[in-house]
């Protein structure tokens, strides 16, 4: 096994080896249970007032990067372990919301400024006007009302093939990075595809070895995502199954993983 050389990732770290110590999650029912909020803004108005939508490729990414930035936090204290621990102990819930003008305004302004719920971290990323916020493990009963207020349903993105030609292009490292595919033939809403995906990624840390693990953190977590067809899954790293509660039927492979 390589020596890992960075302690940057000192949480993340901590975060896998609590997630692979877990067996399977319980599927007791709870009425309110712990969830890891997403927040994406789904417009914005450039210099000369015109509207722009981001690329759908770009939210993913964005939400991707911003839940590794939350999972950092693991072992920053206590609270915060408590809470993802038991998230990880049931199923693994994620919402999406959305939001633009005043209300993503309020929203970041709160995530960046969060002082009340230091034990609710939560991370913003952005890349090539797309923006996730992501919160650590709340409650429904305790999202503040700027975050309760946002609407789940209705995130539909632009897809990379639609985007004007002068959008750029996703770049990666080139090697060691983690090829998701999402399965286009179900259909699913950007909100649900940027839930699969970081399921994919959220488990890649449970499920790869040390060596592959190893090599996808030398490389920043490099991710890359698209949607596609999946005919077998069998060869590939990680496999999500959907629980069913929306969109899709209970069961449905919605996306894999392998680490390229």
């Amino acid at each position: 096994m390589k020596e890992r050389s960075s302690n940057i990732w000192h949480g993340i770290d901590a975060f896998r080896n609590e997630f692979r110590s877990r067996s399977d999650w319980s599927t007791e029912y709870d009425d309110d249970p712990l969830s890891m909020i997403f927040v994406v803004r789904d417009r914005s108005t450039d210099d000369d007032g015109n509207v722009v939508v981001p690329n759908e490729s770009d939210a993913i990414d964005s939400a991707i990067a911003a839940m590794i930035g939350v999972l950092s936090y693991y072992d920053a204290n206590e609270e915060t372990n408590r809470r993802i621990n038991e998230w990880i102990g049931s199923r693994i819930r994620k919402i999406v919301k959305r939001a633009h003008g005043s209300k993503w305004t309020k929203v970041l302004d709160y995530a960046l400024g969060n002082a009340e719920t230091p034990h609710v971290p939560a991370c913003y990323s952005s890349a090539r006007g797309a923006g996730v916020i992501a919160f650590a493990p709340m409650r429904v009963s305790e999202q503040p009302r700027c975050v309760k207020s946002l609407q789940v349903s209705g995130l539909e993105l632009r897809n990379p093939d639609d985007a004007d030609e002068t959008t750029p292009t996703r770049t990666y490292a080139g090697c060691d990075a983690l090829d998701v595919t999402l399965d286009e033939s179900l259909g699913m809403s950007t909100g649900k595809a940027i839930a699969q995906a970081c399921h994919v990624v959220q488990i890649a840390f449970k499920s790869l070895d040390d060596d592959k693990y190893d090599d996808w953190r030398d490389n920043g977590f490099c991710c890359k995502v698209d949607r596609g067809v999946i005919d077998d899954a069998s060869e590939y790293d990680v496999c999500v199954h959907d629980a069913g509660f929306t969109e899709v039927p209970s069961g449905s492979l919605t996306a894999i993983g392998k680490l390229r």
